[in-house]
């Protein structure tokens, strides 16, 4: 709880009232939990719990529950209110957004997967895939590791400029047995993908957070496959400007060559 308490209080987008009531929350459940702890230490102490000691317990329970489902709501508000200043700010460069345009990955359809956290990725080339009419999917197994993430990709160098709006999308096969969650960095807007699934991954009007966010997709397990072999078939990856994701082409930088 703590770590994820301590990753929504620095969001950047979270502030005001709903920050505020967000952390006055925490700190009462932080003293709520002390209470009830040093209260049901006191009873058990010698091993009698009186019947004033009992009470005593039963009311600190109270006052715990009272104060989790207090930062329970206040954890859904400042969700909700971090999301509503991600659309606000989205909102503001509506008019200045160009729908459809190029794709920024070059080697959109080549390049390697990468492993995280202790896995091994094997990326085994060139395959067909019949759903999609493709004989130049690229392959990829995976293994190991200590994260839900086991395969990661980078798509583009340098990254979009803090604000910008972008969407991305590429062909995701599933080849192995158990379900796969497709994501952009940091497990953001994860797509589940079934076993034996294949279909295009979108993700529309992403706004870049800062500049020094890499655009990536990764592969994870669920948390009960951690560390489970993954096999999957990737096909013509696209970054590009705007809130639409349009049919594939090639990066203009391949048009040159």
């Amino acid at each position: 709880m703590d770590a994820s308490y301590t990753q929504i209080l620095s969001n950047t987008y979270l502030s005001g009232t709903a920050k505020t009531n967000f952390q006055n929350s925490k700190t009462a459940l932080d003293t709520a939990y002390t209470n009830l702890k040093n209260s049901i230490n006191t009873a058990i102490a010698d091993n009698v719990a009186t019947s004033t000691e009992k009470a005593n317990v039963d009311a600190k329970f109270v006052l715990f529950n009272t104060a989790l489902a207090t930062y329970q709501t206040r954890l859904e508000e400042a969700n909700k209110a971090i999301q509503a200043a991600i659309d606000s700010k989205a909102k503001g460069y509506v008019d200045n957004i160009q729908i459809g345009g190029a794709n920024l990955v070059p080697n959109s359809n080549s390049g390697n997967f990468s492993g995280y956290n202790g896995s091994v990725v094997n990326n085994l080339g060139k395959v067909s895939v019949a759903e999609w009419g493709a004989t130049d999917a690229n392959r990829v197994t995976a293994s190991g590791g200590t994260s839900t993430l086991i395969a990661t990709r980078s798509l583009m160098s340098p990254p979009p400029t803090e604000g910008s709006i972008y969407s991305q999308s590429c062909w995701f096969k599933n080849n192995g047995s158990n379900r796969v969650d497709i994501s952009m960095n940091g497990g953001e807007r994860k797509v589940a993908l079934e076993s034996g699934e294949a279909k295009r991954i979108i993700i529309e009007g992403y706004v870049q957070p800062t500049s020094a966010r890499s655009v990536q997709f990764q592969v994870h397990n669920t948390s009960a496959n951690t560390g489970n072999d993954v096999d999957f078939t990737w096909w013509r990856v696209q970054v590009e400007y705007g809130n639409k994701v349009t049919a594939w082409s090639e990066s203009p930088a391949e048009y040159s060559k």
